[in-house]
């Protein structure tokens, strides 16, 4: 796809739901490596993005929503895939 962030095809949002165990009931994913979205340039920074010192992120993102029957089965293989999916303190 030449555009930059854009899904080009089923393909691609395939490749990324491989990576995840299997035993989803449904998945959808939203967010601007998706569906194309207006970018709003703001003058004021948000009060956290002050005392961070950072820029808002402007690189494309994608959200996803998984629906699975077994959800401790279904985080155990993701973190045991996955570790840097979770925050480290889980993982210990």
């Amino acid at each position: 796809n030449d555009e930059e962030g854009i899904l080009s095809c089923r393909e691609d949002l395939n490749e990324i739901i491989d990576s995840f165990p299997n035993g989803l009931d449904y998945a959808f994913g939203y967010g601007s490596g998706i569906y194309e979205q207006k970018i709003i340039e703001s003058q004021e920074k948000t009060q956290s993005e002050d005392e961070l010192g950072q820029a808002a992120h402007k690189e494309p993102m994608i959200d996803l929503i998984f629906s699975v029957s077994d959800p401790k089965a279904w985080h155990d293989e993701n973190l045991r895939r996955n570790p840097h999916h979770y925050a480290a303190l889980p993982r210990a």
